[in-house]
């Protein structure tokens, strides 16, 4: 139906060219099975060394506290991943809607409630995500894989701002 044909006699029954074309055939389907699933990103990668060290290094912060800090302000960007492809997961903080409730613009943060209590995460911890094609209102509460290309990219908005942007090429619910 496909155009392939396949021997089904036993491996050692076949001539060496054909089982060499059969090993060729099981790994380029394979590779291309592993290929086709986008490189996952984590959170802590969109940190400089630095601003990493400084959160790993912060005592704890009671937000109760008078004068207490109000979050990390570290908006540095790691040059390695203006260009990077993957899928990240995050929580939708929604941002734009078209004229049918259909989201088109996002914040994708690391955790659940940023960008709606404070404190905010820093810059470099969301990510300013762009829909060519609006999709319907997904469930806020619940995380999502995002995949697309990742962009040195800086956006302000009330809800907060970014140090990255992608352009989505899929949402997905984690599952």
């Amino acid at each position: 139906a496909c155009g392939l044909e396949l021997d089904l006699r036993p491996t050692h029954l076949l001539p060496m060219t054909t089982r060499l074309r059969r090993l060729l055939f099981l790994f380029a389907l394979g590779a291309s099975a592993v290929a086709a699933e986008p490189a996952e990103i984590d959170w802590l990668k969109l940190l400089p060394p630095a601003d990493l060290k400084a959160m790993q290094d912060a005592p704890p912060v009671d937000h109760n506290a008078p004068g207490a800090p109000t979050g990390f302000q570290f908006s540095g960007t790691v040059p390695e991943m203006d260009g990077q492809s993957g899928r990240i997961a995050g929580y939708i903080v929604p941002i734009e809607t078209d004229a049918e409730g259909k989201l088109s613009e996002f914040f994708l943060v690391p955790y659940f409630g940023a960008c709606i209590h404070l404190p905010a995460p820093p810059p470099n911890q969301i990510v300013h995500v762009a829909l060519p094609e609006p999709i319907e209102m997904t469930d806020i509460y619940a995380p999502y894989w995002v995949a697309g290309t990742v962009k040195i990219q800086r956006h302000n908005d009330e809800l907060g701002a970014s140090a990255y942007a992608m352009t989505a090429a899929t949402v997905t619910r984690w599952e």
